[in-house]
């Protein structure tokens, strides 16, 4: 070990260990010893990462067992006369009671005490068990393998379906910028063009999403556990359905309006009152009591059951009634209007 790691070994020493190693006569053999064991035992920890990641290598490595096996050392002399049958080894016991190894001549005179030496060895696995375990990688990998893929064609799907998403939105925001367009027309034909351009932009927007929003609300709940309050699905990809939800609604809300003022400002009043009805079945349809707690249950902005989402099954159309209501006053009050002016031209 280099002097180098015996001054990074410092910093793994605590207070204790320090005044213990400046008490020490022999300090560098003690930081020496320090870094050996911080060496040994990230060691153990980096081959405890492998087999953790690697059940096949940790059923290998839990089969191993270490056993001991004697080793008798012979001189070449020795080895030859064992080799030629002219000596022959035997056991004998020490002064101690060991047993030892002893080599003997023909005569039974002892010609060599060898040396004995433990070797220890790692047993328990035998070759089959071995084929079996690397077969057993080689399908772990190729499941890893099939992970990943799902995961990028997952990855793939979502950019599809967000695309997809996008072009609703996009919709909407088209039919926007027409009309704020036609506000600035000063002719009459061409307003109209891009008038009804908007309208129809409007429409395609809120029908296209207006599906899209029902079917996120029936897969999310299909996803619901509600003896739990629980989803079966990931935190963000919940984020990310709600996320989707909540602008396909907005959008559809914007949208709603849109239309029924440009037709306000038409004097199309039972026009607005037909776009109002369309929205009021959507919600009716959409959000019932038990989509709305799930709802409630899966929106991190709806801080409350009476939030957000109660909000918009309850409030949203009863002000949708009260705009209908103000919208057939003034529907009827033109007709009023206008059976007066034939009347009078008539006199």
């Amino acid at each position: 070990m280099q002097i180098d790691d015996s001054v990074n070994a410092l910093s793994i020493i605590d207070d204790t260990d320090l005044v213990a190693l400046l008490e020490d006569d022999n300090l560098e053999e003690s930081i020496f010893y320090l870094a050996n064991q911080q060496i040994e035992k990230e060691r153990k920890g980096y081959i405890n990462r492998i087999l953790s990641a690697c059940p096949a290598l940790a059923e290998i490595a839990n089969g191993l067992k270490e056993t001991e096996h004697l080793r008798i050392i012979f001189s070449d002399e020795v080895q030859a006369g064992l080799d030629s049958g002219i000596y022959k080894m035997m056991q004998a016991k020490d002064a101690a009671g060991v047993f030892k190894a002893v080599v003997v001549n023909q005569n039974g005179k002892i010609k060599a005490i060898p040396d004995v030496v433990i070797d220890k060895a790692m047993v328990g696995i035998n070759p089959g068990q071995m084929a079996t375990a690397m077969q057993g990688m080689a399908i772990q990998q190729q499941l890893q393998d099939i992970t990943e893929q799902l995961e990028e064609m997952s990855l793939a799907l979502n950019d599809v379906l967000a695309g997809q998403h996008n072009d609703r939105l996009a919709k909407y925001y088209a039919g926007a910028s027409l009309y704020r367009e036609s506000l600035c027309v000063s002719d009459e034909d061409l307003r109209r063009q891009l008038m009804n351009a908007s309208v129809l932009m409007l429409s395609d927007a809120f029908s296209e999403l207006s599906v899209s929003l029902k079917y996120d609300i029936d897969s999310l709940c299909s996803k619901y556990q509600e003896k739990s309050n629980s989803f079966k699905m990931k935190p963000d990809q919940l984020i990310r359905e709600m996320v989707k939800i909540n602008s396909s609604f907005e959008v559809i809300h914007k949208a709603v309006a849109l239309k029924t003022a440009i037709y306000y400002k038409e004097q199309e009043y039972m026009a607005c009152t037909t776009v109002l009805n369309e929205y009021g079945r959507l919600l009716q349809k959409t959000l019932n009591d038990e989509k709305t707690m799930m709802l409630y249950q899966a929106d991190p902005r709806d801080k409350s059951y009476l939030g957000i989402w109660n909000a918009r099954k309850e409030e949203l159309p009863i002000k949708i009634a009260q705009v209908k209501e103000q919208l057939m006053n003034k529907a009827n009050y033109c007709i009023e209007i206008k059976e007066a002016q034939v009347w009078n031209t008539n006199v």
